[in-house]
């Protein structure tokens, strides 16, 4: 339900009453409790024109009812104190971590500045929420704390790294950009002379392109053919993500073959304030569509009960000023997916019980082997699952995955929230314990998308806040029947009570001998 403009200023106008040194977009909305912040954006600039408020801060908009002068907050030096921060947390953070407040008491400086921070960090891998404010160094992180050692610009210990190469970056990256624009992004990635990149490959498209990362389709110079080739900021989590796809190999998930590292000179230039978390926070999910592959921003992690510090996290994730620079990329080549994604699949073709069982059966099958080397994907749903050129289903974008190998096979303690929440299981969205079954839980909102048609966005978001309470509709019920057995004990509140793959693949095979045909490989 969007706003009502009639009232609106007046909502606003009290609101930043109380916030002297203003507040971003995101937080507006909320406070006057919009869900969509385009209403929100025509009524601020609205009265910035009428001379009642002031935009005192472009990246990401900070708005007061003051003017700049008297609003404008201190600058902080973020570089030092993510220094502070980091060491902080390395030396005191433990097995119980640390909280926010204490940090920013620790370092004095503002908890908003320390939140920002922390937040930074996690989407680097290199720190982990444990719970509501409490924080702890990532493992991984802590022990490669030598080769991250500047989150605003992280270099190859072979690379730059004196000031005078940084102040002539532009001299060393003469290559090619490429480049990647939408109504909310405007992302240019240029790249060395000696680019390995531009030497084996020629650029075809930008399948698409998030905060930390892109997806390319691009043609072998030597075998000629196409390629998906993912090129992302060289972080902790990217190095999960290509040992998981080394690791991988199975006829339903999409083949790695390389990676590499080099430098790539970023340029930022995106307006997200209309769009990045609001979209998740506030509104629905984003279904960006992608012909062969798909990468999302990074969700923020935080909780309803602790608004400022998500919001932080929001300001952090928009302000694309401290994303730009020179950067050690990881280059991942993939197979190209030229079938599109699911979420494609299901807009424009006409669904079926046959092509529903077909899908999901080799959907399963992935998955199967993907826990089967102790690993949980955590982000399954329509726009990570791709269609091969023979129209056999492939599980893409890994990265979220995580492992789960702790010799007893009980839960682990992991980043909560990390995912896509109409997909996402209860325990990954709130709490810190879960396993595999989390993925069972999106695969079941994933088998009940594909039997059943929702023509709205607003439609879908109302069915699967039911379904996610196995809750469906009465019609879903008497046409799908055995299969909402099935898909009722897929969203088991409890893990321990739902299916694992292999209980799942059994329980297809019996539906698929009702329809009294074979299951086909293809779609």
């Amino acid at each position: 339900m969007s706003c009502n403009q009639a009232g609106l200023k007046e909502k606003i106008c009290a609101v930043l009453k109380n916030k002297k040194e203003g507040i971003t977009t995101i937080q507006i909305a909320k406070e006057v409790g919009c869900k969509t912040a385009k209403d929100i954006n025509k009524v601020l600039y609205s009265l910035k024109d009428e001379g009642c408020l002031y935009k005192i801060q472009d990246t990401p908009p900070i708005w007061s009812l003051n003017s700049p002068e008297r609003s404008r907050p201190p600058e902080v030096r973020l570089d030092h104190t993510k220094d502070d921060v980091r060491s902080l947390l390395t030396s005191k953070g433990g097995g119980t971590g640390v909280k926010s407040s204490h940090i920013a008491r620790e370092l004095g400086q503002p908890k908003k500045v320390v939140t920002k921070i922390l937040y930074d960090l996690q989407r680097m891998g290199q720190a982990e929420k444990l719970g509501e404010n409490v924080w702890k160094m990532n493992a991984e992180a802590v022990t490669d704390v030598e080769a991250v050692t500047n989150a605003e610009a992280v270099t190859d210990a072979e690379a730059v790294t004196n000031a005078e190469a940084v102040t002539n970056a532009e001299a060393n990256f003469r290559g090619k950009p490429i480049q990647f624009k939408s109504d909310y992004q405007d992302i240019s990635i240029r790249l060395t002379e000696n680019s390995r990149f531009s030497k084996d490959f020629e650029l075809l498209s930008v399948l698409g392109a998030g905060g930390f990362g892109c997806v390319t389709k691009a043609r072998h110079r030597e075998d000629g053919k196409e390629y998906a080739v993912k090129i992302v900021k060289w972080t902790s989590v990217a190095s999960r993500e290509v040992k998981a796809l080394a690791d991988l190999e199975h006829p339903n998930i999409v083949r790695y073959y390389t990676t590499w590292r080099e430098e790539a000179h970023w340029e930022d230039r995106s307006d997200c304030s209309a769009k990045s978390s609001v979209q998740s926070d506030i509104t629905k999910d984003s279904e960006d569509e992608g012909d062969g592959s798909t990468y999302e921003t990074d969700q923020s992690d935080g909780s309803d009960s602790d608004l400022s510090e998500k919001d932080q996290a929001n300001l952090s994730a928009t302000d694309s000023s401290s994303r730009n620079g020179d950067w050690l990329c990881l280059f991942i080549q993939m197979e190209f997916c030229e079938g599109g994604t699911l979420t494609t699949w299901i807009h424009k073709n006409r669904r079926t019980k046959d092509k529903a069982h077909e899908i999901f059966q080799q959907l399963v099958q992935g998955v199967d082997n993907i826990h089967s080397k102790k690993l949980i994907h955590r982000d399954l749903k329509p726009d990570n699952i791709l269609f091969g050129s023979e129209g056999i289903v492939k599980i893409g974008d890994f990265g979220l995955v995580t492992t789960f190998n702790t010799g007893t096979g009980e839960s682990m303690y992991r980043t909560v929230d990390k995912g896509t929440p109409l997909y996402m299981s209860p325990e990954q969205a709130i709490e810190k314990r879960y396993n595999k079954k989390t993925d069972i839980f999106s695969l079941a909102m994933i088998f009940f998308e594909l039997l059943w048609n929702m023509s709205t966005e607003m439609e879908k978001h109302v069915v699967f806040q039911d379904l996610r309470k196995q809750i469906c509709p009465n019609d879903f019920c008497k046409e799908y029947n055995p299969e909402w057995k099935l898909i009722r004990k897929m969203l088991e509140e409890n893990p321990a009570s739902r299916p694992d793959t292999k209980q799942i693949a059994e329980h297809l095979k019996l539906l698929r001998g009702s329809l009294n045909r074979p299951c086909q490989a293809t779609v």
